[in-house]
């Protein structure tokens, strides 16, 4: 059954699109929820989320090529002109993306968008704010032809220019699989799911075992090398070409096949954001490019992983987190290497998205057990836009 709007008045509500300054003043609105005003914590997160999402950085700045950073609050309309209460904000990244429908060969160019850092301050949850905000973010990203009309109900549309493009956007929910399905596009019977979680695409979770008083080990193997940020940053242009030469062979035939394609930057910001926590180690390794399969001609075979860390969580722990951040030809990498890569850095645990399950019980013999599936943390999901249902559709490549 169609959900309906939390708000008593929703047309009381509007998604603005933030300002460089703006979006400070949310930012240190989000850290307050956590931290105390003025500690070093929060002065070492605002600094690693300017930098981050800063105006140099080529997933912001270029959006003649298909990029693009943008911060949304949803305000109440009489506060739009100087608005001083952000009832709730989201982040999204524009990003270029390809879709294959069934029955075609070659794939078709498109936008999407990665929607992150969704966050209510503490006054205004339960309130059915953030509901409203997501519901109308379909209507900033998506075109209005690919959705359904906009509700009267809810006032008038956002006044934003420059965006309705997208095909498709994705989110990784750290909250399960419903809330976002719930914001949907549109209202009442004619409305249609919002963020859909994609099925088994769900975290899992390994813990990697060592010998009393052990800090690191190296576990390298004939034909191994080791990435740093560049080296991995440089491999996008491959990933972008394969994923157009082999959409057509992944994936289900009858369905509209979908990808991200990681050809600026996209790999970087996970990299990035490690240099910019204040226990990062120094000259870390971001990926380990594997030798390339018997019989191989074509660079683009030679399988990868490419990942960053966290900091231990929670953080009495000892141990860093390696987090898989894209996977290569999967059916080509073995455990062990992503294992010894976590052994490398001395990572304590081994975090994977998107789903991927034949490693489940490959780390028994390694010293590095699946502890859980989490079906509430990391789950992928995915809006599609005008593609005639959720069951039509399919996210490939779907690793954070």
């Amino acid at each position: 059954m169609a959900a309906t709007s939390a708000l008593a008045s929703p047309e009381l509500y509007t998604l603005i699109h933030l300002t460089a300054v703006q979006r400070h003043a949310a930012l240190r609105k989000n850290a307050l929820s956590w931290t105390e005003a003025g500690s070093a914590e929060e002065r070492e997160w605002l600094h690693a989320e300017e930098v981050t999402n800063g105006a140099q950085q080529p997933w912001v700045k270029d959006r003649a090529e298909g990029w693009g950073f943008d911060a949304w609050a949803l305000v109440r309309r009489d506060d739009v002109a100087d608005p001083h209460d952000f009832l709730s904000y989201v982040s999204t990244y524009r990003r270029p993306a390809i879709y294959l429908p069934p029955g075609a060969s070659k794939p078709i160019s498109t936008i999407s968008y990665g929607v992150a850092g969704v966050h209510c301050p503490t006054e205004h949850r339960r309130k059915g704010h953030t509901t409203h905000m997501m519901r109308l973010l379909h209507y900033v990203l998506a075109a209005p032809e690919h959705l359904p009309p906009f509700p009267a109900s809810w006032g008038a549309e956002p006044a934003v220019n420059g965006f309705r493009d997208a095909r498709f956007s994705v989110l990784y929910s750290g909250i399960g699989k419903d809330f976002y399905d719930r914001c949907r596009q549109g209202d009442g019977a004619g409305s249609l799911p919002g963020w859909v979680a994609e099925r088994e695409r769900y975290m899992r979770f390994f813990t990697v075992e060592y010998a009393d008083g052990v800090e690191t080990e190296e576990h390298d193997e004939d034909g191994w090398e080791w990435l740093d940020r560049q080296q991995v940053n440089d491999l996008a242009p491959r990933v972008a070409e394969y994923m157009a030469t082999k959409l057509g062979s992944v994936g289900k035939s009858d369905r509209t096949r979908l990808a991200i394609l990681p050809s600026r930057g996209l790999f970087d910001i996970h990299a990035l954001r490690y240099t910019l926590q204040p226990t990062a180690k120094p000259s870390p390794s971001f990926g380990l490019l594997l030798p390339a399969p018997a019989g191989s001609t074509s660079p683009l075979d030679r399988p990868f992983i490419t990942y960053t860390f966290h900091e231990p969580e929670p953080p009495e722990l000892p141990r860093e987190r390696l987090m898989l951040n894209y996977v290569h030809r999967p059916e080509l990498v073995p455990f062990r290497a992503v294992v010894a890569a976590a052994r490398r850095q001395g990572a304590g645990a081994i975090e994977l998205w998107g789903g991927w399950s034949a490693w489940d019980d490959a780390g028994k013999d390694l010293g590095a057990r699946l502890e859980d599936r989490l079906e509430d943390e990391g789950v992928a999901c995915l809006a599609q836009y005008g593609f005639g249902g959720d069951d039509k559709v399919e996210w490939e490549w779907a690793e954070q």
